[in-house]
C-alpha cells in the first residue's frame, strides 16, 4: 500500500507540474492574442474615425459650405477631439483618442518629445502604425496624412479661408501625401487585464477540473490494482509455499536416492573387490586350461555386474546435473589403439572381425579422453553385442585439420533396429524390444549415456539403420589441436619392493584377505584396523612407524571420514608431519570423491582396487 500512495503523490505532483507549465504558456498565448485582439480594436475605431472625418470632409467639398466663424466647429478634424472626449466618458476613461501633431494648430495636440519620435518614424518609414507599452497603458499610433480637403486650409495662407487665415498663422505649406500627425488610442491595460484575467480564470477553472478528474480516475486505478496485486501476492506466496515444499521434496528424494546410489555402490563393489583380487592370484597360479576358461567366466561376469554399476551411477550423476568434462590434450592415435586392442579379443571370442579406418588420428586433441573413450567403447560394445557370427563392425574415425573437428562412426552388419524404433534407443533404459534384452542383456543405458556425453562434448549422437542389415552410430565433436600431450603417463615398476610399514583400515574380512596377499607381494609390513575407533587408536600408538593409511570409508562404529578428522586433529595438535591417507572406498560418486579430498585426505583408490594404481601412489610416497 506504501508504494501505491508513494506513487499516487508522485504522480499528482508531475500532473500538477505538467498542468502548472501549461497554463503559463497558455497564459502566455493569451496575453499575446489579447493585445492582437485590442490592435484590431484600436485599429477599427481610428479607421470609424477616418471614416468619419472623410464623410465630413467630403460634405463640406460637395455642398460647397463656406468656412466661417460658424462652420468651421463643424468641421471634422476640430469635432474629432470633442467626440473623444465624450466617447472617453462612456467607456470610464478606459480607453482614450487623442490627436498629435508636431506642428499643429490646437496647442492641446502638440506632440511631446516621444510622440515626436514616433512621428518621425513615420515620416522616414511610411509605417501603417505603431503599438506601445507604457505606464499600465497601450498605445496604438495611426499616421494621418494630408488629402485634397485638408489643403483648403493647409496649402497656403493666401487660398485658406479669411477665417482660418485671421486666427491662425501656422500649420501652412503642405501638400498631398504630407504626414500631418497621428491619432493615438489609448487603452488601459485594466481593460487588457480584465479581458486576460476572464479568459485565464476559465482555462484554471477547467484544468482544476480536469486535474482532478485524472487524479480520481488513477486513484480507482490504483485501488483496484492494489486489491489484484494482494490477490496475486497472496496466490504467490501460496504458490511458494507449495513450490518449496516439492523442492523440499524433491531435495529429500534426491540425497535419498544419492545414498541408495552410494550404499549399492558400497555393497555391490566391496565383495567385488577381494573376488577380482582373488581372480587375479589364481590367474597367476592355475595353469589348467579348463580351469582357466571357468575363471574368465566368473572374471567375465564380474565385469558385467561392474558396467552395470558404473552405468546407472553415471546416469544418476548426468540426471543430476552433476556430470564435468575434462579438458585434456591426449595422443589420439595412442588412445585408439588401446581401444581397438581391448575390442579386437572381444570381437575374436565372437568370431566377429574388427576393422578401424583411421584418418590424420597421430596428433595431439583436447577434449576428455575418459567420455571419448567411454563413447567409443559402448558403442563398439553394442555392435559386437548384436553382429551375428563372421559378419564386420567398423570403427571410423578422422581428424580435420582446417575445421578442428574430429568424427567417429561405428557401423556394424548386425541385426538393426526397425524405423518405428530409432526415436526410443536414446532413451534411458530402453531397447529397439524387450526380447533384445532377454536375447542379448544390457540394461538399455549405454545409448542413452553415449548420447548426453557427445552432447557435452559438443556434438549431437545419430544413427542410421536398417533392419536386417545393420546400424551406423556416427557424431562430430568440436577439438583443439594441441602440440603436446598433457596426460598422465601410468608408469608401473612391477617387481618393485615397498619396505615400510602402513596401516590398512578394513571391516570386510574377505577384503582384508585379499589386501593382506597383496601387501605382502608388493614387500610391505602392515596393521589392520577394523573400524576408524581401532585406526585412531593404532595411529596413536604407532604415529612415527606408518608411512601410509589405507582408509576404508563406510564401517560400523566410526567412518574412515570422521577417522581422517580425528587423525589430522591429533597431527595439528602434536605438530607432527601428516602421514598419507588414501581413501580406499566403493564409494566412487563424484560429491563422495570431493568430500575426502576436503576432510584432509591426501588420495583416492576405488574398488576393485587397481593394484597399478596402488604401485604409483606408492611410488609417488616413496
Amino acid at each position: 500500500m506504501k508504494n501505491y500512495k508513494k506513487f499516487f503523490y508522485f504522480f499528482a505532483f508531475v500532473l500538477f507540474a505538467i498542468f502548472f507549465v501549461i497554463l503559463n504558456i497558455n497564459y502566455l498565448q493569451m496575453e499575446k492574442v489579447k493585445k492582437e485582439i485590442l490592435q484590431i480594436q484600436a485599429n477599427n475605431l481610428i479607421q470609424f474615425i477616418n471614416a468619419f472625418n472623410k464623410v465630413y470632409q467630403d460634405s463640406f467639398e460637395k455642398y460647397k459650405i463656406p468656412i466661417n466663424e460658424k462652420t468651421v466647429h463643424l468641421m471634422p478634424v476640430v469635432e474629432i477631439r470633442d467626440i473623444a472626449k465624450e466617447f472617453s466618458k462612456r467607456v470610464n476613461a478606459e480607453v482614450e483618442i487623442k490627436m498629435i501633431s508636431t506642428n499643429p494648430r490646437n496647442p492641446h495636440n502638440m506632440a511631446n518629445e516621444e510622440e515626436a519620435k514616433i512621428l518621425s518614424l513615420f515620416q522616414k518609414n511610411q509605417k501603417k502604425y505603431i503599438m506601445k507599452t507604457k505606464n499600465n497603458e497601450i498605445f496604438y499610433y495611426k499616421p494621418l496624412y494630408i488629402s485634397k480637403t485638408c489643403l483648403q486650409c493647409h496649402l497656403s495662407k493666401e487660398k485658406t479661408p479669411s477665417y482660418i487665415k485671421d486666427h491662425y498663422d501656422n500649420s501652412y505649406g503642405y501638400k498631398i501625401g504630407d504626414l500631418k500627425g497621428a491619432i493615438v488610442v489609448i487603452i488601459r491595460k485594466s481593460v487588457f487585464l480584465k479581458l486576460l484575467k476572464q479568459g485565464f480564470i476559465i482555462r484554471v477553472i477547467s484544468a482544476i477540473i480536469i486535474y482532478l478528474m485524472i487524479l480520481i480516475i488513477v486513484f480507482i486505478l490504483l485501488r483496484k490494482i492494489e486489491a489484484l496485486d494482494k490477490k496475486y501476492i497472496s496466490e504467490l506466496i501460496s504458490a511458494n509455499e507449495k513450490l518449496e515444499k516439492e523442492k523440499e521434496k524433491a531435495e529429500q528424494a534426491t540425497k535419498v536416492k544419492s545414498e541408495f546410489l552410494a550404499n549399492m555402490s558400497h555393497e555391490i563393489r566391496t565383495p567385488l573387490n577381494s573376488m577380482f583380487g582373488f581372480i587375479k592370484l589364481l590367474e597367476e597360479k592355475i595353469k589348467d586350461k579348463e580351469n582357466k576358461e571357468n575363471l574368465n567366466i566368473i572374471k567375465k561376469s564380474g565385469e558385467i555386474l561392474l558396467n552395470i554399476i558404473n552405468d546407472i551411477l553415471d546416469f544418476s550423476k548426468i540426471e543430476a546435473g552433476k556430470f564435468s568434462i575434462e579438458k585434456i590434450a591426449f595422443n589420439l592415435k595412442d588412445e585408439l589403439n588401446i581401444i581397438y586392442k581391448l575390442f579386437q579379443n572381444t570381437a575374436k571370442e565372437e568370431n566377429i572381425k574388427l576393422h578401424i579406418d583411421e584418418k590424420n588420428t597421430d596428433v595431439c586433441i583436447v577434449t576428455d579422453p575418459t567420455r571419448l573413450k567411454q563413447i567409443i567403447s559402448n558403442l563398439l560394445s553394442n555392435a559386437i553385442k548384436f553382429t551375428p557370427e563372421g559378419k564386420n563392425v567398423y570403427l571410423i574415425v578422422k581428424y580435420d585439420d582446417n575445421s578442428n573437428e574430429l568424427y567417429v562412426e561405428v557401423k556394424d552388419e548386425g541385426i538393426g533396429i526397425p524405423k518405428d524404433k530409432l526415436e526410443i534407443i536414446f532413451k534411458a533404459f530402453s531397447q529397439a524390444d524387450s526380447s533384445t534384452t532377454r536375447q542379448y542383456g544390457g540394461t538399455g543405458l549405454g545409448l542413452s549415456i553415449s548420447s548426453s556425453l557427445v552432447k557435452f562434448l559438443g556434438g549431437t549422437l545419430q544413427v542410421e539403420s536398417e533392419e536386417g542389415k545393420g546400424s551406423r552410430f556416427y557424431f562430430t565433436i568440436p577439438v583443439q589441436k594441441s602440440k603436446k600431450n598433457t596426460q598422465k603417463e601410468t608408469k608401473v615398476v612391477d617387481d618393485k619392493k615397498y619396505n615400510y610399514h602402513i596401516l590398512l583400515v578394513e571391516d570386510n574380512k574377505a577384503n582384508q584377505m585379499f589386501m593382506k596377499v597383496i601387501l605382502k607381494k608388493l614387500g610391505l609390513t602392515f596393521d589392520i584396523a577394523n573400524d576408524g575407533i581401532e585406526a585412531i587408536e593404532l595411529y596413536k600408538k604407532n604415529y612415527d612407524k606408518y608411512k601410509l593409511i589405507l582408509m576404508d570409508e563406510n564401517m560400523p562404529n566410526m567412518t574412515g571420514s570422521e577417522a581422517t578428522v580425528e587423525i589430522r586433529r591429533f597431527e595439528k595438535e602434536n605438530n607432527l608431519s601428516p602421514v598419507f591417507i588414501v581413501a580406499l572406498t566403493a564409494n566412487v560418486l563424484t560429491d563422495q570423491k570431493n568430500r575426502f579430498v576436503k576432510i584432509g585426505m591426501d588420495d583416492y583408490l576405488s574398488k576393485p582396487l587397481d593394484i597399478e594404481k596402488l604401485k604409483n601412489i606408492l611410488n609417488k610416497i616413496n
